[in-house]
């Protein structure tokens, strides 16, 4: 056995004991190192702290619902009044605020901005309730913006069923087959038949909107613009009752049209003067290539 093996066996025969210590010292802090108490003093301190842990939170809460009803409130979602849409052929439906009339009130306007080459497959007004005391331009509006001196807007079918209003003008109109049946305290029909006026055809949808307004919505008008040529498949115009307009030119007032076929039912149109007083017209630049007219003179007072 060598030095290695008698050193192994004289370990391997040993029972090796660490010592562990069973209490250890207590070490305590300088007393300059050691936290004061903290005492709230009265009792009623901690209510006092505890109320006004809740009124901050309550500000708090009440400052974030008034934050989030501002911007519900100022979110113009198509078709709500007091706003103006011009990305309906993108697909958006939001709208910017219009801003208040000259004395002061909140405009209640919805109005439809077409861009220039602007394209919607259908664009529908149905159950509308449109009108206000005092209104001096018409509670419904077809025109060209104010930057746009000749492009029309293009129709393949203007569908009108139902539609009351004090007085009417259409002018500027070009219709390759125009159907109109009217009651109307007073018209004046002088649409000039013109053979050249083709028909219109608007097929392709590809990237165009598509937009209902909400049955029942009431504003004080309508007005509907564009910027250039703008195309609009199908727009239907349905039940909708304009009264209390003073406008000159008539409270419904359509300029600058094309249209393919345009039929118009169902119109009450008068304000009481007596049909010696022409109440309804459509103008001498109303053009259309096939005319059928239904219109019947009859005492009306639209309020």
């Amino acid at each position: 056995m060598n030095l290695w093996d008698k050193l192994g066996a004289m370990i391997k025969s040993r029972q090796l004991r660490i010592p562990v210590p069973t209490r250890f010292p207590r070490i305590s802090l300088p007393k300059l190192l050691q936290f004061p108490k903290v005492s709230l003093g009265q009792g009623k301190v901690k209510y006092v702290i505890g109320g006004s842990v809740l009124l901050s939170s309550t500000v708090v809460t009440v400052g974030l619902i008034f934050a989030v009803y501002d911007v519900a409130s100022a979110t113009f979602e198509f078709p709500k009044p007091g706003a103006v849409y011009q990305d309906l052929h993108t697909g958006g439906t939001l709208g910017e605020p219009l801003p208040p009339y000259a004395d002061g009130t909140e405009s209640q306007t919805l109005k439809i901005l077409l861009a220039s080459g602007a394209r919607l497959s259908s664009l529908n007004l149905s159950d509308i309730e449109i009108g206000a005391t005092g209104l001096t331009t018409a509670c419904f509006s077809i025109q060209r913006a104010a930057t746009n001196t000749t492009g029309f807007l293009n129709v393949d079918q203007f569908t009108v069923d139902g539609l009351v209003a004090p007085t009417m003008i259409v002018s500027n109109t070009e219709v390759n087959t125009l159907n109109v049946t009217a009651q109307v305290d007073g018209g004046s029909n002088n649409v000039t038949l013109d053979s050249t006026i083709s028909d219109m055809t608007i097929m392709s949808e590809r990237e165009a909107g598509d937009f209902v307004a909400s049955p029942g919505t009431v504003v004080d008008r309508i007005l509907i613009e564009f910027l250039g040529e703008a195309y609009i498949k199908s727009l239907s115009v349905t039940d909708v009752n304009c009264s209390i307009s003073t406008a000159a030119t008539g409270a419904i007032d359509w300029d600058h049209v094309k249209a393919g076929n345009m039929t118009m039912s169902n119109i009450k149109v008068g304000t009481g003067t007596g049909v010696n007083s022409a109440d309804f017209t459509l103008d001498t630049t109303v053009k259309a290539k096939s005319y059928t007219s239904q219109i019947v003179d009859t005492p009306i007072t639209v309020k």
